[in-house]
């Protein structure tokens, strides 16, 4: 129970970082040249048991600690999304360190040092040289006295993994000496504190409390095995824990066991498995989802009774265990869905405001939503009509998506941008489409793009406006290309002009959905809203081609649409096609899957800029076939499972359907699981780094 007058607290996320295997020669030795915590990872299965196995995602890679700029992202992932700071692991041996504490910018650290099992030993550790003890805290006082490193009432933090009940007199021992040295080196102290797992513990006066470490300091309470140990020791099966029964667990031990103990800090982690550790099939699991990190959070903030000092934090485990899938960094499957949980909890509100230009219907009002799911400790306000509010000191960036602008004259947009200007206002300019240059045709066909010039004063008025903001940004390289080429290399400003894709759902090039074959039927589908402009007359035509269907017999070719279709065109399109209207968003891929769909086609007749419903379906894994134009051209290269069409006649969207009715019927059973990527909308990495304030 919270004690009466207890003060509100604000908890603060500290993320643990895990060592990786570094090449020393000892680990060589051991372990084999070049061993590190991917080796046993890369080659792992995607499930195992019938579970996931997660691994990094692109924007990481296979990544190295010791790289400094990959630390630096480390950082400005804390920032974005609501990590107060890290705990790194500290190894000493004897009398030299065996990892490397170093900072990559202003991100709060916090050290944790490690003592294993006596089977676990690679070097010895020895705690009764005093003259060792000395050389380590010296080699440690730098850190101490860091200024982004982690206080409690002014005192660094350190806090011990385990102590062995051996080991427990000459930790007390350290400790005491270290406060010595600490006074003596101007400090108020250190703060030792120890995590509670369920280990053997030994505790001392000398700790002043202890945090969570999870998932060990709940599942010591719960959880059963679900097969029996083999005569090796280990066992053969996951652990499986009722999560509702780990959060009573976790709950109802809120508050120290230890009289002597009085800081207390909570724990919480995302997910656990064993399995690439252990570089076989059989492993522990436990579910542990981050809805629950809202509770934590409120427990946390309410636990005054047992916190001394102002500061008050909540470790997370891990920001990058992979070996034991519990890493909050980005994977290949979540993506990035971890760290925006935590970030709605733990990210304060900023009280900015970030101005966004733009219609609210297509790609444009997609892609400006999907902003405001990215980054929602800012206000956003959307402007359609260039109306503008007037600068203001809460407002950190005028985001411009689109404008009603016409052709020719000197736009009143410009304007706009100098007020913004000259108040110091960042400007963003993202281009969607050919608005800037055919302001009453933003997404012409490609005829008309290849044919047509644009007006010489919509060509001055897009320069002007380039060099009027500090970023612009293009979704894919064809558009890029075009305006770059219209507005001439002389004007065209390399430092200020970024090619970013914009912000999507995770898709992968080399997975792919085959749907089994069922009474001899290939079904085909239309995803989108179904008009001429999207390539709906051409894909009528194509449901009705009899020579198709004769190609393929005995088998039958059956056609689909999903999503809006007006009356007229239902009428008008006499072939057989289903038609089933409307479909769950967020539920597009599932909904193709369970409906069998083998082929989908995306006939679009206009070179698309970006497509949010093309994402679905490369999320979706289901063999598409496309008019090979525009961003498709380059955002598909190579995808495994996706069959170009040259121009857009019936003959070449017939032969593209071909090659896909192949590719089904050869792959048939070699992957019949549905997908498992998130449904969320994912950044991509330029904005995690430049939004909502271009870098310069």
């Amino acid at each position: 129970m919270r004690g009466v007058g207890a003060k509100k607290l604000t908890p603060l996320a500290l993320a643990i970082v895990f060592p990786q295997f570094h090449p020393i020669p000892e680990n060589d030795r051991l372990w084999g040249v070049n061993f590190t915590e991917w080796t046993l990872l890369r080659p792992m299965p995607r499930r195992v048991i019938d579970q996931i196995v997660y691994k990094p995602h692109p924007d990481l890679g296979y990544y190295n600690l010791l790289d400094f700029d990959h630390r630096r992202f480390m950082r400005v992932l804390a920032d974005q999304y609501g990590i107060h700071g890290f705990c790194f692991y500290h190894f000493w041996f004897k009398d030299r360190p065996g990892s490397r504490s170093s900072s990559a910018g202003p991100t709060p650290t916090g050290l944790a040092p490690g003592t294993g099992a006596d089977n676990e030993v690679i070097l010895e550790q020895d705690y009764s040289d005093r003259e060792g003890n000395i050389k380590h805290f010296n080699h440690l006082l730098p850190m101490f006295r860091h200024k982004l490193y982690i206080r409690i009432n002014d005192r660094p933090v350190f806090l011990i993994y385990r102590v062995d009940p051996k080991d427990a007199q000459a930790i007390a021992g350290i400790m005491e000496l270290w406060q010595e040295l600490a006074v003596e080196a101007g400090l108020p102290g250190i703060h030792f504190m120890r995590f509670n797992g369920p280990y053997v513990w030994a505790d001392s006066p000398t700790f002043a409390g202890y945090a969570q470490f999870e998932p060990g300091f709940s599942t010591g309470y719960s959880g059963q095995w679900n097969a029996p140990r083999e005569k090796t020791g280990r066992f053969t099966g996951f652990q499986l824990l009722d999560t509702p029964t780990l959060w009573a667990a976790a709950e109802q031990r809120a508050f120290p066991r230890v009289a002597g103990l009085q800081q207390f800090f909570r724990g919480a982690f995302l997910r656990w498995s064993n399995a690439p550790r252990r570089n076989w099939t059989n492993g522990n699991h436990y579910a542990y989802p981050m809805r629950h990190l809202r509770r934590v959070y409120d427990l946390a903030a309410n636990d005054g009774a047992t916190v001394t000092g102002p500061e008050h934090f909540v470790f997370l485990t891990s920001w990058n265990e992979w070996n034991e899938q519990s890493a909050l960094e980005p994977n290949d499957i979540d993506g990035y869905d971890a760290l925006m949980a935590v970030k709605r909890v733990f990210k304060p509100h900023t009280g900015k405001t970030v101005v966004h230009l733009g219609h609210t219907g297509g790609e444009t009002g997609v892609f400006t939503r999907d902003l405001f799911k990215m980054f929602p400790e800012y206000n956003h306000t959307w402007i359609q009509d260039s109306n503008l509010p007037p600068p203001a000191p809460n407002i950190v960036l005028l985001h411009i998506h689109s404008a009603m602008v016409r052709e020719g004259p000197r736009w009143g947009i410009l304007g706009l941008v100098k007020t913004y200007r000259v108040r110091k206002v960042p400007i963003l300019l993202t281009i969607h489409d050919y608005q800037w240059l055919f302001p009453e045709n933003p997404n012409p066909e490609l005829s008309v793009l290849e044919t047509v010039e644009p007006d010489p004063g919509n060509v001055k008025n897009t320069t002007e406006l380039f060099r009027a903001v500090d970023k612009v940004t293009f979704p894919d390289r064809s558009v890029y290309d075009y305006y770059r080429s219209k507005i001439g290399e002389k004007r065209w400003d390399e430092n200020t002009i970024e090619l970013v894709p914009h912000s999507c759902l995770l898709a992968h090039s080399d997975r792919y959905f085959v749907a089994p074959v069922e009474n001899n039927t290939i079904n085909i589908a239309f995803v989108g809203q179904f008009d001429g402009y999207k390539g709906g007359g051409l894909f009528c035509s194509l449901s009705g081609s009899t020579a198709l269907q004769e190609k393929h017999s005995p088998l039958t070719l059956r056609y689909h649409q999903f999503g809006v279709s007006s009356r007229a065109w239902r009428e008008n399109c006499t072939s057989p096609i289903i038609f089933h209207d409307k479909y769950d968003n967020h539920r597009l891929e599932s909904i193709l899957q369970e409906n069998k769909i083998h082929i989908i086609t995306f006939l679009s007749l206009f070179p698309e800029t970006f497509s949010h419903v093309l994402t679905r379906l490369l999320r979706a894994g289901i063999p598409l076939v496309y008019l090979n134009r525009g961003a498709l051209t380059y955002r598909l290269a190579g995808v495994k499972h996706t069959f170009p069409v040259e121009g857009h006649e019936l003959a070449g969207v017939e032969a593209g359907v071909s090659r896909a009715v192949e590719f089904v019927l050869k792959r048939q059973g070699t992957d019949m699981t549905l997908r498992e990527l998130s449904p969320h909308v994912q950044p991509a990495k330029w904005y995690l780094l430049n939004y909502p304030v271009p870098a310069a």
